[in-house]
């Protein structure tokens, strides 16, 4: 991503791979179609980076390492769509 597009279309850091510091690079968020900007995209409670397959590879700074759900999205607040959000699911 050139740092034209980091300030002005995604309003991201371009001195800063993670601008928002969950420990997925700017780039690989936008092309997932998460907020660079906002460490829990789909506001579930879960750091984007703790979720699901689509971030896999990615790893969670120190403070976030204590928690990862499989076979959630970071996109979607109810991957599954039971009611529950997929934090609930993943903690209880």
């Amino acid at each position: 991503m050139n740092d034209y597009d980091e300030i002005h279309k995604y309003h991201t850091d371009p001195l800063s791979r993670d601008t928002d510091g969950d420990g997925i690079e700017d780039g690989t968020e936008i092309d997932l179609k998460l907020n660079p900007l906002n460490i829990d995209t789909d506001g579930d409670g879960l750091i984007d980076c703790q979720e699901g397959d689509s971030v896999a590879g990615q790893r969670c700074p120190s403070q976030y390492d204590n928690l990862w759900c499989q076979g959630t999205d970071p996109a979607l607040f109810d991957t599954d769509g039971d009611q529950l959000n997929d934090y609930e699911e993943c903690v209880t």
